[in-house]
């Protein structure tokens, strides 16, 4: 039985769940990093802009200190150690965020992950269901090409041999279908009894 194949449209996949739908605190993450890192580019912007006190600004300021009467003129600008150092703070800072952002992900999705479960489940046993067909559909070409060589009938001429050597052996549990398919079993998405006996190793 051939396997009819429908082109007209993609399937649409199921809606899953984003990160930020199953945890708060994860959203809450992302923008303290976003925070940090427009701090970042203050700062960084801040070094860039930064002109250093001019000599006459130095002794105007020296001047202002020696008369205990007068008050010196404020430096409204951050010393640069002072910028450099807010720098690497909030460098470290956007650090122990990533670090809590991907414990965070690996709770969240593991949350997720239980939610879709079924539905990857599904997915593979369709995929194991049109493989196994595959492979069938292999066979049965290659038991008729052969009968029809075994009865000298001249085909090849007529018919493009189109023997799908790439997937392997179909008789055999070595071909990349068997494969696929002890994969999907030995991590638990397909129980061992679905494989056909002959591609069981």
């Amino acid at each position: 039985m051939l396997l009819k194949l429908n082109h007209s449209q993609t399937p649409t996949p199921p809606a899953i769940p984003k990160l930020t739908d199953v945890s708060a605190t994860y959203q809450g993450l992302l923008d303290r990093k976003t925070a940090l890192e427009a701090r970042q580019r203050e700062l960084q912007a801040e070094i860039r802009n930064f002109k250093p006190i001019k000599a006459s600004e130095r002794a105007e300021r020296a001047a202002a200190l020696a008369n205990l009467g007068s008050a010196p003129p404020v430096n409204a600008q951050r010393d640069l150690a002072e910028i450099f150092q807010d720098l690497e703070d909030t460098k470290q800072a956007v650090e122990i965020v990533e670090a809590m952002i991907q414990a965070e992900r690996g709770a969240a999705s593991a949350a997720i992950c239980d939610q879709v479960e079924s539905e990857v489940r599904r997915l593979v046993a369709d995929l194991a269901a049109a493989f196994i067909a595959v492979n069938q559909a292999d066979l049965a070409y290659r038991a008729f090409a052969y009968e029809l060589t075994a009865q000298d009938i001249s085909w090849v001429s007529r018919f493009r041999p189109l023997h799908a050597n790439w997937l392997g052996a179909p008789e055999g549990n070595q071909s990349k279908i068997a494969d696929w398919l002890h994969e999907a079993a030995n991590y638990g998405m397909l129980p061992k009894s679905a494989i056909p006996e002959h591609l069981r190793r």
